[in-house]
């Protein structure tokens, strides 16, 4: 097996990763979209690393708007979990289109059966491109876009809370210490307030109850 992963340097890419190493072969892409936590391009290098999987940065020019590509905008900070709802000013119209459009004709140029995205249970509730839906439909496209139509976008984290991608990333000895999730980070350097930082806190906080009570065994 074969599979571009994309990796974008934070918990849930990083645990994917380490689930498609388990499979086979593992091609890592990162995108340089001029992102202001650029700091997780140097987490993507140091997992993919870590992993011993080759890995590429890709630079790309994303003409829209967001508060992760332009410093002008606010990224909304210190909110509780159940606070996140709808579309976040973090939303980069058309991003994750992008990144699988391209991960796709790199995919088929390598012979690859399967792309491999980190999209999570919260990212499904808060951005449309990361719902099942999309990805259904992204897949319908691809029948119908290719050569190969055996090529597949998968998202094995998408019912997975940020505790059980942890859990998950633990039993597979993930170098998750390495990965780095913070939307508005200063000098590389997260920010601890913004969602990201947030739902990252909570997962480790959880996991480590769940590991404490002895409810979950990672190396199980």
């Amino acid at each position: 097996m074969k599979s571009v992963v994309l990796l974008s340097g934070g918990l849930d890419s990083c645990v994917m990763a380490a689930m498609a190493k388990e499979e086979g072969e593992v091609i890592a892409l990162s995108f340089d979209y001029q992102q202001r936590h650029r700091h997780e391009l140097d987490a993507a290098t140091l997992i993919a690393h870590h992993l011993n999987i080759q890995h590429q940065i890709v630079p790309l020019l994303i003409p829209s708007s967001s508060a992760l590509t332009d410093k002008s905008q606010t990224i909304v900070k210190n909110r509780l979990p159940e606070e996140m709802v709808g579309i976040p000013s973090t939303y980069v119209p058309a991003r994750n289109t992008l990144f699988l459009s391209y991960a796709v004709s790199f995919a088929e140029s390598l012979g690859a059966s399967q792309i491999m995205m980190g999209a999570n249970l919260h990212d499904r509730a808060c951005y449309p491109d990361c719902s099942p839906a999309f990805f259904t439909a992204f897949n319908a496209l691809l029948q119908v876009a290719l050569k190969d139509t055996s090529i597949n976008v998968k998202t094995p984290l998408i019912h997975l809370t940020k505790k059980e991608i942890i859990l998950e990333g633990l039993r597979l000895q993930a170098p998750i210490s390495l990965s780095f999730s913070c939307y508005d980070p200063h000098n590389n350097e997260s920010c601890g307030r913004c969602d990201a930082c947030v739902l990252r806190a909570q997962g480790f906080e959880e996991a480590y109850r769940s590991l404490r009570s002895g409810s979950e065994k990672p190396n199980s």
